[in-house]
């Protein structure tokens, strides 16, 4: 299979995305909730994980998004008052959760993270190249942060905002209503609007803009394809990679969510996770026992078993 030539701006941009993320983030391959009401950071150089924070709950929010977010070299939480915790390596801020109460967020980005506080404000916090940092004004249901330096999310109204660098268009978002919203990926994002069809926006350089028919009830965009849950529970995959392994399980899921070095995971209607794609650092060995949401990072995830 030949694969797309990544333009050598982007190529660059992404380049030195990694190498900036990869300094500090070591060993880390795994982070999970292990245990009900606690998230763990298991280290592949350590025998024994480390209680990373307070107990977390999951939060009301649109379908994929929750309580949990993991992002470049960070992780997100809200606790059960509704304080956001996040824990990590940092140079930039982006564990540095700002004082409020949230029902949801967003560590997606490789540096920075936003979330929606209870008055359905958007914050954002760290370190900001594009002004993804900076949330337009108005009440938001749904927020997601990208792997570069931009934000969408959905306002109250049902229509996308988007903001922070749009050279690629990404923060181009489409007209008509949401019910759900992914930016995670570097150069575009996707939603399910209120009819249950899936739209993609931004640099379409493999495909990953290029949506399929049908319904979905949910969608997560990573870097360089998107995976969506249909109505029918199954997971369906597009876009291009720089591998070919991107092809999901069969079976019916939940939630399914797509991390920036090629891989993705979902929680299956029995619970249990399912992982595919990349599994150079481990990120596809997904942990047993029963989930209720998860977050796929760059190159870890986490997940939140029930209450």
């Amino acid at each position: 299979m030949n694969m797309p030539t990544i333009p050598k701006r982007r190529a660059q941009r992404n380049i030195a995305s990694w190498r900036a993320l990869m300094t500090g983030v070591g060993a880390l391959a795994l982070v999970l909730a292990a245990t009900v009401g606690t998230v763990f950071a298991a280290n592949p150089a350590s025998a024994a994980p480390t209680v990373a924070t307070a107990p977390l709950t999951v939060a009301p929010a649109a379908p994929g998004v929750g309580s949990i977010s993991a992002g470049g070299s960070f992780a997100c939480g809200i606790k059960t008052t509704g304080q956001l915790t996040c824990w990590g390596f940092t140079t930039h801020g982006d564990t540095k959760a700002p004082s409020g109460t949230f029902t949801q967020v967003s560590a997606s980005g490789l540096f920075s993270a936003c979330g929606i506080k209870t008055t359905g404000q958007a914050t954002c916090w760290g370190e900001t190249t594009g002004g993804d940092t900076e949330p337009p004004s108005g009440t938001f249901t749904q927020v997601s942060a990208s792997g570069r330096s931009s934000v969408c999310g959905i306002k109250i109204t049902g229509q996308v905002a988007c903001w922070g660098d749009t050279f690629t268009g990404d923060t181009k978002a489409p007209s008509g209503t949401f019910t759900q919203v992914s930016a995670n990926g570097f150069d575009s994002a996707c939603g399910v609007r209120t009819t249950g069809t899936a739209t993609c926006w931004g640099e379409t350089i493999t495909g990953d803009t290029k949506a399929p028919s049908g319904t979905f009830t949910q969608l997560s965009v990573g870097d360089g394809f998107v995976c969506g849950i249909k109505t029918t529970g199954a997971v369906t995959c597009w876009g291009g990679s720089v591998r070919e392994n991107i092809e999901p399980p069969s079976g019916t899921f939940t939630q399914v969510s797509v991390g920036a070095r090629v891989f993705a995971c979902g929680i299956k209607t029995t619970g249990q996770v399912a992982c595919w794609g990349d599994t150079f650092t481990g990120d596809t060995k997904a942990p047993s026992g029963t989930f209720t949401q998860l977050s796929a990072g760059v190159n870890f995830s986490c997940c939140r078993p029930p209450r």
